[in-house]
């Protein structure tokens, strides 16, 4: 790995060894999501009985805490290195851990916040170390396999998790799967690549990290992160309630969302190619109709066969526009503060869920989940068409000029 592009920092290379230790990161940061992410939303409606508005509290401090922590963690990685970043990262979560364990649903609302923060401080981190590791040509493709392998790590940990509820209850296993991917992710960060910059070469960014940059097509790829979390959100929170409402059993939920997140972990590997190959716009215009046509079907179904296609499909969708707007900003980003622009990019992208946790609660429990769903879908499909003529090509730094 060579990170004299990161402000011209002292150069670490690292082949194999280092690709490694990001892979084995990203898995455990996907696996402690995954173990999480279904099973806190039916804790919260069938052990301490809240409303869906409630539930959607907690996604809402996952994305309070995970929108700074992103942009701290992008300026911190440029200036250190991603070991001590990633170390930071499993703290919080040790402590998002032991917030599980707190009586009644304020804990675990707290426990959300903190998970927020790990994921910030330790996803945000290794995807900048991907694109540092892969070069400017190979961007989209990195991005979309550390995507891909994370979120592939999220769909194993939930459907993991919806297997192992009913024997060992949901929290026993929401604390127990947590405490073994914060126990092996900060063991292993240690096999992370250390940084030490001379005082000289420290790249020229600001005390602070920076939330807001003024260049046009970041400001188009932050927009349609913000929204593509819209459709992630509705699917966390509305999907569970949606289906035990149908008297689906806690397992059957966990392998239905598994198949959404799998998908979209398998597509982000293929869509990053794509986006290399034949630009970012394409990409990003056919998955957001995707998502929206995923999630009308979601919503219409009745059966396992129409709730499978629908998540099947979001998860497409999803797993298309990702990587193409990740690589749309590590385009446009000077390379000694790619970190930083990422940082500042996924500050907004994951903090949103601040909003749309509160804004799809609130739709579900006014209008009901199909209506919900439909609302969502509908932005993402009025998005899509907005992109065709507001988007602008984007021109690879280091990669002889082509436009994408």
């Amino acid at each position: 790995m060579d990170w004299s592009c990161a402000g011209g920092a002292t150069r670490h290379r690292g082949g194999a060894g280092s690709l490694l230790a990001l892979f084995v990161q990203i898995v455990c940061v996907g696996f402690f999501l995954g173990s999480e992410r279904t099973l806190v939303p039916l804790l919260g409606h069938q052990a301490y009985h809240v409303a869906a508005g409630a539930v959607a509290l907690g996604i809402t401090a996952f994305g309070v805490a995970k929108g700074p922590a992103n942009a701290l963690a992008g300026w911190w990685v440029d200036r250190a290195g991603p070991r001590r970043v990633v170390w930071s990262g499993w703290a919080m979560g040790g402590l998002a851990v032991a917030a599980f364990l707190v009586p009644g649903w304020s804990g675990a609302v707290l426990a959300y916040g903190l998970l927020g923060g790990n994921q910030g401080l330790t996803w945000t981190t290794l995807v900048t170390a991907q694109i540092v590791q892969a070069g400017p040509r190979r961007g989209g493709t990195a991005i979309g396999l550390n995507e891909a392998l994370g979120v592939l790590s999220t769909a194993g940990g939930t459907a993991l998790a919806g297997l192992m509820a009913g024997r060992f209850g949901l929290r026993g296993t929401i604390v127990g799967m947590g405490a073994a991917a914060v126990l092996a992710g900060g063991l292993l960060a240690w096999t992370l690549p250390p940084i030490i910059r001379a005082e000289s070469t420290k790249p020229k960014s600001p005390v602070l990290p920076l939330v807001w940059m003024k260049d046009r097509h970041w400001g188009w790829a932050t927009l349609g992160a913000v929204l593509d979390k819209a459709a992630d959100a509705a699917v966390w929170v509305g999907a569970p309630l949606l289906l035990t409402a149908h008297g689906v059993a806690v397992a059957t939920v966990g392998v239905l969302t598994a198949s959404y997140t799998a998908v979209y972990g398998l597509g982000q590997g293929v869509a990053g190619w794509v986006a290399d190959q034949w630009g970012r716009k394409g990409p990003l215009v056919g998955g957001f109709l995707a998502l929206a046509l995923g999630l009308a079907t979601f919503a219409r179904a009745s059966g396992p066969g129409g709730w499978a296609a629908g998540l099947v499909l979001g998860g497409l969708g999803l797993a298309a526009v990702s990587p193409a707007l990740s690589a749309v900003v590590s385009d446009v980003a000077p390379p000694s503060r790619r970190g930083t622009w990422l940082g500042a990019y996924r500050f907004w992208r994951d903090g949103s869920y601040a909003l749309w946790g509160v804004v799809f609660g609130g739709l579900f429990t006014t209008l009901g989940g199909a209506l919900a769903f439909g609302v969502i879908g509908g932005l993402c499909a009025l998005f899509a068409g907005a992109l065709i003529p507001g988007l602008p090509a984007t021109t690879v730094r280091g990669a002889r000029g082509r436009s994408r």
